[in-house]
């Protein structure tokens, strides 16, 4: 794999993912390509960041990059189900309308639980990009998909939801430019064109997809531009590790014999049995693919 100029890579940081992002730091840096980290957040964020006192991480207000409010009014005026789903769609907004934020060609779209574990590279040989493909399906995220970008079907079997993806900045404003040019679409901008493109139903579920759809978009409309690979991350490391603490050099090399990156969700907790899977001894005589089938 070719070794890239360093990349910028965007996070969208709520409160309780900040303190992750930074015990993780030297992981990205280490191994991503990476010149800098744009924690978007809200307000109450800034000051974590202004303590870690690292001009690498540079703070963003979310409010510059997704209309918050207008995504919350539309939100609860569609369903009472889940309030605090709206976040989910904002998150979102956040990391595609950082193209028209920043000036570079490419940026990393990273999800701040997910820790990379050993050198990742995005650019093939010939400077290619590169898509990271893994395995899940949605109906929701394709339906919506339809609705904002007609033509544009799902492209391949696997899927484009990775916990991470590489963006070529032109293409991401195109496809924004391309959904708020649907005059058929209730709403002013693509936030809002989106949110009511979405089933009621779907709405407080899972509605839909920046990964799927401008992985399904670019297939579409720029076909050889991206490579696509497989990728290999652990999606249930949270249930087998309180934190990164627990995370140590030989453990690290064991999960990277399988994995690419392990994600630490807030909502995972270690399973009771999880102290026999942190053993050496276990480690001496097991894959770490076969956490898979544990966790």
């Amino acid at each position: 794999m070719h070794h890239s100029k360093a990349l910028s890579a965007v996070m969208s940081s709520h409160p309780d993912d900040i303190k992750t992002l930074l015990m993780s730091k030297e992981f990205y840096f280490k191994y991503l390509p990476i010149k800098n980290i744009y924690a978007a957040g809200p307000e109450e964020i800034h000051e974590d960041i202004k303590r870690e006192n690292d001009e690498r991480i540079i703070f963003v207000n979310e409010n510059e990059l997704a209309g918050i409010q207008r995504v919350r009014e539309i939100y609860r005026g569609r369903t009472r189900k889940h309030p605090n789903r709206s976040n989910w769609y904002i998150q979102q907004f956040i990391k595609m309308n950082f193209a028209r934020y920043i000036h570079d060609d490419y940026y990393l779209i990273w999800d701040s639980d997910t820790i990379p574990i050993k050198r990742v590279e995005f650019f093939d040989d010939d400077m290619r990009p590169c898509f990271d493909m893994k395995t899940e399906y949605h109906e929701a995220y394709f339906k919506t998909m339809s609705r904002i970008l007609p033509g544009v079907v799902k492209a391949d079997k696997r899927s484009f939801i990775s916990e991470h993806m590489l963006i070529r900045t032109e293409y991401m404003r195109d496809m924004l430019n391309e959904i708020e040019s649907q005059e058929t679409l209730r709403g002013k901008d693509f936030q809002e064109k989106i949110l009511y493109a979405v089933d009621d139903y779907d709405l407080p579920r899972s509605g839909f997809s920046e990964y799927e759809t401008f992985g399904s978009w670019v297939l579409s409309r720029h076909k050889d531009s991206y490579i696509l690979r497989d990728w290999q991350s652990f999606r249930f490391a949270g249930r087998l590790y309180s934190s990164l603490a627990q995370i140590d050099e030989d453990t690290r090399e064991w999960l990277a014999k399988s994995y690419d990156a392990i994600t630490l969700e807030r909502y995972h907790r270690p399973k009771l049995y999880a102290f026999l899977c942190r053993t050496e001894m276990f480690r001496k005589h097991f894959d770490p693919s076969v956490l898979e089938e544990i966790f």
